[in-house]
């Protein structure tokens, strides 16, 4: 490793978010993740570089009352 490089494979920056919205029967997810620049080797030098990446992800949720019991279904 180079002294006082960034370790392989860790990034600087990393994080994630999370928010839900719910209502009577039904709710709204979003999550986001957030990875940042980093290397595939000790040698800090732009061969290694892995790019950074993200992910938007969304998802509804309602819950459906029946006679035996509750339903849930999620897309």
């Amino acid at each position: 490793m180079t002294y006082g490089g960034q370790i392989a494979y860790t990034p600087w920056h990393s994080g994630s978010a999370m928010a839900a919205i719910e209502w009577e029967g039904g709710a709204v997810y979003y999550a986001f993740s957030y990875v940042g620049k980093r290397y595939s080797a000790s040698a800090n030098i732009a061969t290694n570089l892995v790019p950074s990446w993200n992910t938007h992800d969304l998802s509804l949720s309602k819950v459906w009352t029946l006679p035996v019991g509750q339903l849930t279904t999620t897309i």
